[in-house]
């Protein structure tokens, strides 16, 4: 599954679309079973930018998905906030 929703490069455009169109940010099937089924569950905040001094926009909304076969919840992340390695 891809992570990253393409198109969305900033911060600003993020948390518009998150007001806007969060549905830009549902996967199109869970990671874990595959189950195309998915319910939004609220979100989790997340640091957008993690060098020093660059916390004027930290933390940001990520929207978070549940999967009713397994029961785990996933995400999707705009292109502006790179994963964790």
């Amino acid at each position: 599954m891809q992570r990253i929703v393409a198109g969305i490069d900033t911060i600003k455009q993020h948390l518009e679309a998150i007001k806007q169109t969060p549905e830009a940010y549902r996967p199109p099937c869970c990671p874990h079973c595959g189950l195309k089924i998915l319910w939004q569950h609220g979100h989790y905040e997340r640091k957008a930018d993690r060098r020093a001094g660059q916390g004027s926009l930290n933390p940001v909304p990520i929207c978070r998905y549940c999967c009713p076969g397994c029961r785990r919840t996933c995400s999707r992340l705009p292109a502006c906030i790179e994963p964790l390695v």
